[in-house]
């Protein structure tokens, strides 16, 4: 992760950001979203350390979202909802894994999330259906 951070960085730096459009910002939300989905199971199981991990994954993912935004390749709002989505399921994940959260409060936390996490899986398989079609030019689904 790290050597793309970088490598991001000096792009931004050099005024290239046409050439951060080559990634794709959906394949990282998908990834933020794994992680995501990771953490709130972890959490469930009360497992500080490996919730933890997770974080790191979440942490790392935005950073590179962040860039990508920066450089216009990510529109802004959906920036702003994998921001906003989380901060939430990690302030949710530490206080559950914490056992600051009780399984009262957590349930309906956890549902809120595997809900949207289902919701959004049509969503990424037509975005990235999509892109395929636009860099390719084809449209067939072979």
């Amino acid at each position: 992760m790290i050597p793309q951070v970088l490598q991001n960085y000096a792009f931004i730096q050099a005024g290239q950001l046409s050439a951060l459009a080559a990634i794709s910002w959906v394949g990282w939300c998908a990834g933020l979203a794994g992680n995501a989905l990771m953490c709130t199971y972890l959490a469930s199981n009360q497992e500080a350390a490996a919730v933890r991990v997770q974080l790191i994954g979440i942490a790392s993912n935005l950073v590179v979202l962040g860039q990508l935004w920066w450089a216009h390749v990510m529109p802004t709002n959906a920036f702003a909802g994998a921001l906003a989505a989380s901060v939430a399921i990690a302030v949710g994940g530490v206080l559950r894994s914490t056992g600051r959260m009780s399984e009262r409060q957590w349930l309906p936390f956890e549902a809120l999330v595997g809900a949207a996490g289902v919701a959004a899986a049509p969503q990424v398989r037509w975005l990235l259906h999509f892109s395929c079609v636009c860099v390719w030019g084809g449209g067939n689904d072979q």
